[in-house]
């Protein structure tokens, strides 16, 4: 006979059970670092934002169940996504060499001033978290391969590979500035696509330490960053075949950093921001509206870190202030276009042109003497080139090309440099901006519907002589010295 079983320990049964779930189901939704499909059927304004589901197969590892939707119509989530896929080209020319410039994949904020307002606990930088390990198989072999390259490597001091910084984000709770687990999947999923793209083209897998040279800042977020990228693009990728060179300058300047000028210059165009945000930002409902709800700053800069990249692009709970009221994804995207209409005032002047001219020459002009390498068919000629870097590398390059493109570069965004020869042995490139063809839009480039491709001599010549030109002087050195504004 069965024991009687009261009602009230029925009932206190279903109550645990309830809250268990009610904690499972919040854990879940505050710890998931990427966007979640935002989708409702036949609404075409809705958008649906990229799947990230890592699996492996055969021992090879794979990027599945991808999805992307044009997101230009939503600022604020194009910003925090992944990139988007290369158009590809298909051409019975040859590849002859690919040159390609990252910023950072998804990072924690640089001022934690509203975490610490809003008591929350930043702790999506760690990617042995068991929600990043259960939900992408990728990130978990990643891990395990990558970790244990590098605990051989330090019994092995003499080995190539660089030991400056951890290999991984660690920690508990994040850093200022840090890599977080969603960045490491963007520069993933960034290399996996480059894999598909460019792999058998270059053959980069047969001998990756002649194919392949890669270049990183000196900043933890940048070293990450490429090694998850390499990781997505070479088969069998281990830390030793592919040493990583750490640059100590954000625009890869060495020794031609020093450029007075430019400095003047730079004062010039905060002068401009300066204005914009006086006449614009001061006066824009909502961008006053969140700085006296949260009780943070009223510059746009500041508040799309604080609030886009420190709660929308990691799915976390918009913050509200004490009297309920909360910020919305409406006003996240009126920020991003307060500040994509600063941008395109301010970066638009002749003083903006002039000082990204002169801070990005010499990334320039390393960009050109490597392919001039491959256009002699020089015997050490590298096929592959990384540049692992930070939006103030992205920015200044758009602008010195002439890409009329003032959003604020993406995370994990991607410029693309490519060059071809034809069957009669004349080089062309092809430049890519987040998978989108952008080489018509250069100021160096004829403009020719038939034609998608520059020819190299065009970009040679911008870069050898047509940079000190547009300055009006003999070479970069001189105009660093003499450039009035």
């Amino acid at each position: 006979m069965m024991p009687r079983i009261s009602c009230k320990v029925v009932i206190l049964v279903c109550l645990v059970f309830l809250l268990f779930l009610g904690i499972y189901s919040r854990s879940r939704t505050e710890s998931e670092l990427v966007h979640q499909s935002i989708t409702k059927k036949g609404n075409a304004d809705e958008i649906t934002n990229v799947e990230n589901n890592f699996s492996t197969t055969s021992g090879e590892r794979q990027f599945i169940g991808l999805k992307h939707e044009k997101l230009e119509s939503y600022p604020s989530r194009y910003y925090c996504n992944f990139p988007k896929p290369g158009e590809g080209y298909e051409s019975d020319w040859n590849l002859k060499q690919v040159q390609v410039l990252i910023r950072h994949g998804d990072r924690s904020p640089l001022d934690f001033t509203l975490y610490r307002k809003q008591n929350l606990q930043p702790e999506f930088c760690n990617v042995f978290s068991d929600q990043a390990s259960t939900s992408y198989a990728m990130l978990k072999d990643y891990r395990h391969s990558i970790m244990s390259d590098f605990n051989k490597a330090k019994l092995h001091p003499l080995s190539n590979v660089n030991l400056f910084a951890g290999p991984l984000p660690d920690s508990i709770l994040c850093a200022p500035g840090q890599l977080s687990t969603l960045g490491v999947i963007q520069q993933l999923h960034s290399g996996f696509m480059m894999r598909d793209t460019y792999l058998s083209k270059l053959k980069l897998d047969e001998n990756m330490n002649e194919s392949v040279h890669v270049q990183s800042t000196h900043v933890r977020r940048t070293f990450q960053s490429a090694l998850a990228f390499l990781y997505g693009l070479l088969p069998e990728y281990h830390l030793e075949k592919v040493p990583i060179q750490i640059v100590y300058n954000a625009l890869f300047c060495g020794p031609s950093c020093s450029c007075p000028q430019a400095k003047e210059l730079e004062a010039s165009v905060k002068k401009d921001q300066y204005k914009v945000y006086v006449q614009r930002q001061k006066q824009n409902a909502t961008v006053q509206k969140v700085a006296s709800m949260l009780g943070i700053g009223d510059h746009t800069g500041s508040q799309i870190d604080a609030i886009v990249t420190g709660y929308l692009c990691k799915n976390i709970k918009l913050p509200c202030n004490t009297s309920g009221h909360c910020i919305s994804n409406m006003d996240l995207d009126e920020l991003m276009n307060e500040q994509e209409y600063m941008n395109s005032v301010t970066y638009s002047t002749s003083a903006a042109r002039q000082h990204s001219l002169l801070t990005i020459y010499p990334l320039l002009d390393l960009i050109l003497q490597r392919m001039q390498m491959a256009t002699r068919k020089a015997h050490y000629a590298k096929k592959f080139f990384l540049y692992s870097a930070h939006d103030v590398t992205v920015r200044p390059m758009l602008v010195a090309l002439g890409i009329p493109e003032y959003r604020w570069p993406r995370l994990a965004s991607r410029l693309v440099f490519e060059l071809w020869e034809n069957k009669v042995g004349q080089h062309f490139i092809k430049i890519l901006f987040n998978g989108v063809d952008v080489t018509r839009q250069v100021s160096f480039c004829t403009k020719d519907a038939d034609k998608p491709f520059c020819t190299y001599a065009m970009f040679e010549e911008f870069v050898s002589s047509g940079i000190a030109k547009l300055l009006g002087f003999k070479s970069r050195a001189e105009a660093c010295l003499n450039i009035s504004t």
